[in-house]
């Protein structure tokens, strides 16, 4: 069965181009209400990123400070900027053009807040990345001239539901 999963051109800023991203339903687990978290397509980014503002809404505000806190981090670089970031697993749920949502469970990485010297939050706006671990499961078309953004899934992903 052929899905596919339309995603939108955003501009985030005045005179920048717009930038393609796709809305996600994201959960802890089975049974907890999701969040729509929309995500940058990044196609250069290795792993799928969850930023400090998102994962507070989708974990809860105290838990994500506690595996902030408390579990070990891993340090991550990337054009521009780097963070640490904890690994935590996460259902995404894709949006299809049929009434068959595509269902995932997958490892994000989840950002830790960055601050500066003067302990302000840096990089709060920052959008959440869906990278290539999730990307090279489907066949990916961006018209920006066009405004489309679609991800086709040809066959069932492995960890899909």
């Amino acid at each position: 069965m052929k899905r596919r999963i339309i995603g939108e051109f955003v501009q985030t800023a005045p005179r920048s181009p717009a930038s393609p991203f796709l809305r996600v339903e994201t959960f802890p687990d089975i049974g907890t209400p999701g969040r729509i978290v929309r995500f940058l397509i990044d196609t250069g980014a290795d792993r799928t990123l969850l930023w400090p503002a998102h994962a507070a809404r989708v974990f809860g505000v105290q838990e994500y400070r506690r595996m902030m806190s408390t579990e070990r981090r891993i340090n991550i670089g990337g054009v521009g900027t780097g963070a640490s970031v904890v690994i935590r697993p996460a259902f995404l749920q894709f949006r299809a053009d049929v009434d068959d949502p595509i269902l995932l469970l997958h490892d994000l990485w989840v950002a830790a807040e960055i601050r500066d010297q003067s302990g302000a939050v840096l990089n709060r706006h920052m959008p959440s990345l869906l990278g290539r671990d999730i990307l090279n499961h489907f066949t990916l078309t961006v018209s920006p001239p066009n405004g489309v953004l679609e991800l086709i899934e040809e066959e069932a992903i492995p960890g899909s539901a």
